[in-house]
């Protein structure tokens, strides 16, 4: 299988709907802080306050 992508403003239910697939086909979900946490090591909280979102889009 390759790979889903789910794009969105915020607060449509982008998460609930990954969560569900995840479950549904047994596939991993990650979310864009996620995938850049992995890389930078910066920690996103509930504020979603980043040092240098030009960095972060570059990571995606």
């Amino acid at each position: 299988m390759g790979t889903i992508f789910v794009a969105g403003t915020y607060g449509v239910g982008k998460s609930t709907l990954c969560n569900k697939l995840s479950t549904a086909l047994k596939i991993p979900d990650f979310s864009a802080g996620d995938l850049i946490s992995a890389v930078n090591g910066e920690t996103y909280r509930a504020n979603k306050v980043v040092r240098d979102k030009d960095a972060n889009q570059n990571i995606l």
